[in-house]
């Protein structure tokens, strides 16, 4: 099992998109994407599947918020579609960001 958040400075004022993750990253396999929310902040987030050689199945969230992109990763052994995906897509609605 495996988490990770990765964290890069983000200037574009356009709405995050698989089609722009995918501008950046043309061989990730994406997919079962879904459009959410973080709980009661109506940030947007991008949800997806991704596939690693070595690793397998891995659940993502990715999310611009006060100038940076969090990419959030997770793997998990099993079938992700019976406890990883649903277990993650729930977590991932449920971060909280502060301002210092």
């Amino acid at each position: 099992m495996a988490f990770q958040i990765f964290i890069q400075p983000w200037d574009e004022q356009e709405p995050l998109t698989p089609e722009r993750i995918r501008h950046d990253l043309p061989d990730l396999p994406i997919d079962k994407i879904l459009y959410s929310e973080i709980l009661d902040t109506g940030m947007s987030l991008v949800q997806f599947m991704s596939h690693d050689t070595s690793v397998g199945p891995i659940a993502e969230a990715w999310i611009a918020y006060n100038g940076y992109l969090y990419q959030v990763a997770m793997h998990a052994p099993g079938n992700p579609d019976e406890l990883l995906l649903p277990w993650f897509r729930g977590f991932v609605t449920q971060l909280k960001f502060s301002t210092p």
